[in-house]
């Protein structure tokens, strides 16, 4: 009789997963996570230093905040967009072809 597992997955599994969607994309997908939460990051921060400063600053400086600010929140946009795009559509559709690929060329080598 069969039981469910319980618990946590286990790093065999993440690595089965990686391995089907290959390494590059895996550790591309990583990095570009990275890359994104920064920007992320970034954005709160730039807006932290925004609202601190003064009111004859803000009315000084309201281009080259507003500037930078647009900046970073239109290349989070397009690094997140971009990522999610290379893991879900590159290396989901990848794992998930090779990885069923398999369990269909398993499945019909069973013995009858």
């Amino acid at each position: 009789q069969e039981e469910a597992a319980r618990g946590v997955v286990g790093f065999r599994v993440f690595k089965i997963y990686a391995k089907a969607a290959t390494y590059f994309f895996t550790i591309l997908s990583f990095f570009g996570y990275c890359i994104s939460q920064s920007l992320r990051l970034g954005l709160n921060f730039w807006l932290e230093r925004w609202a601190r400063a003064s009111e004859s600053e803000r009315t000084n400086l309201i281009g080259k905040l507003l500037g930078v600010y647009a900046f970073l929140a239109v290349l989070y946009v397009f690094v997140d967009i971009g990522v999610n795009l290379l893991v879900f559509i590159g290396a989901g559709y990848r794992a998930a072809k090779r990885m069923h690929s398999d369990l269909l060329d398993r499945i019909l080598r069973l013995p009858m």
